[in-house]
């Protein structure tokens, strides 16, 4: 018997150039810093939160802040977010010490989880046997009632990152932040490495965590990756 054919995996992406631009050097390309919003008293419960307004808890305003420290060493041009209140006080001292305003963006808002959202994995089984199952089984278009699929959010955040592309692709090397959710961070990373929606969750994305993706004219690089040193009790000192 021959053996199965491996699983495809889609070429790795190389942004549509913007009109009106062709770039000529490697910095004229921006550098986007990815970033989770800090804790949640729904993190810390295992509790699914989509696109439900969960707020920082006081751990989650104390990660904010130390970011902010962290990034008070480099020049960011923007700083972007989800408009869902976890990620816009995550990003609100950080631009805050830039002398910026955060842009709140709805394509950066977390997965909907449709009707799981609000449940623990555990109350998922219970409420709706065997859904869990389907959606590992194929994590890329598996939706839950009401909710959407990883390959619903790769439309949406493929287009903020255009976005971004768009609006820094002038001045070399510009550095901009986006503070999002676990969900949209993979998802970007994915589409930058060219691999499967479906493997998508074996990236960590820990609660401010940073992770870089530099753009250059041959394909985006991964240059930092789920970096939380910040949150270390040495930092600084």
């Amino acid at each position: 018997m021959s053996a199965p054919n491996p699983p495809q995996t889609p070429p790795a992406w190389t942004p549509a150039p913007v009109a009106s631009f062709t770039p000529t050097r490697p910095q004229g390309w921006p550098r986007v810093l990815l970033a989770r919003h800090g804790q949640t008293a729904w993190n810390c419960d295992r509790r699914i939160q989509g696109q439900l307004d969960i707020p920082l808890n006081s751990e989650g305003l104390r990660q904010a802040e130390l970011l902010a420290a962290r990034l008070s060493r480099v020049k960011l041009a923007a700083v972007y977010c989800s408009d869902l209140s976890r990620a816009l006080a995550t990003a609100e001292p950080v631009a805050r010490s830039q002398g910026l305003h955060p842009e709140p963006l709805p394509a950066w808002r977390e997965l909907s989880f449709g009707c799981w959202q609000g449940l623990s994995w555990e109350e998922i089984e219970e409420r709706y046997p065997g859904q869990r199952e389907a959606y590992l089984r194929d994590l890329a278009h598996m939706r839950p009632e009401g909710g959407e699929s990883y390959q619903d959010l790769a439309v949406r955040v493929r287009s903020a990152l255009e976005l971004i592309l768009a609006q820094h692709c002038h001045e070399p090397g510009e550095t901009v932040l986006v503070v999002t959710h676990a969900g949209p961070l993979r998802v970007a990373l994915s589409l930058a490495l060219g691999l499967d929606l479906a493997y998508n969750r074996r990236f960590v994305a820990a609660n401010t965590a940073l992770s870089a993706i530099e753009f250059h004219p041959s394909g985006p690089r991964l240059v930092r990756y789920n970096d939380a040193r910040h949150l270390e009790e040495s930092f600084g000192s």
